[in-house]
């Protein structure tokens, strides 16, 4: 009895103690040296690889004439991406930029009473500006991000409206907003970290003068992704 309750005092006596160490972000083992939580702070430069679908449309108005012709744009998007956190505590915020190219592209054909249309629709690039806000718990980040984006639609085509013949051919860069959210973990507790992430892109239009009539076109995008990453300086 009394050697029980001279370990059960020890072990009390040792909470406080204990407390403190997690506190500070400290964890502790029996026969292991204290170590400090895994530190998000500083610079970091990666890939990722992921799946892109986006809805768009590309049209043409001559006098009381229009069309509109609408499909999805799926195919895979891949890029680098680079940015910097600054952590305190279990807080964490951030600026990331990326940049992407896409495969997605479709063609489209459209008729109706006196309007005709083809050609194709494609997303080649985008890129991003964002923050990110999360929360670190050790080796583990939970993110939300948004900011500015960047994207370039592409339309080819011909229509007739009427009989006016109308060439869709413009490809413009456009901005917009995106927002997401994503997990990040440390590998192995290295300067290697690995994330999945989603973004959905804004609406985006474009309107460009053609002889005789508007045209234009309009899209959104989301893509999920994997990624990798690779910080500056140690883990801890």
């Amino acid at each position: 009895m009394r050697r029980a309750l001279a370990t059960l005092t020890i072990a009390l006596l040792a909470l406080p103690a204990a407390a403190a160490d997690l506190s500070r972000g400290y964890s502790r083992a029996p026969g292991y040296a204290p170590s400090p939580a895994y530190d998000w702070s500083g610079f970091y430069l990666g890939g990722n690889l992921g799946y892109a679908w986006s809805r768009a449309s590309a049209g043409a108005t001559v006098g009381g004439l229009s069309l509109d012709a609408t499909q999805d744009l799926y195919g895979a998007a891949g890029g680098v991406q680079g940015g910097y956190n600054w952590q305190s505590g279990i807080g964490l915020l951030g600026v990331e930029a990326d940049f992407q190219l896409t495969s997605q592209e479709a063609n489209f054909t459209y008729a109706a009473p006196g309007v005709t249309a083809s050609g194709f629709n494609r997303l080649p690039w985008f890129a991003t500006l964002r923050g990110r806000a999360g929360v670190a718990i050790d080796q583990w980040l939970v993110y939300g991000t948004g900011g500015l984006a960047f994207t370039q639609m592409k339309s080819t085509g011909n229509a007739n409206l009427g009989g006016t013949p109308v060439v869709i051919d413009f490809s413009e860069p456009q901005a917009g907003w995106v927002l997401g959210g994503g997990i990040e973990t440390a590998l192995w507790g290295s300067n290697w970290t690995a994330k999945v992430e989603y973004l959905h892109f804004s609406s985006i239009d474009f309107t460009v003068p053609a002889v005789g009539a508007t045209t234009r076109s309009h899209a959104t995008n989301d893509v999920v992704r994997l990624g990798v990453n690779y910080r500056f300086g140690g883990p801890r």
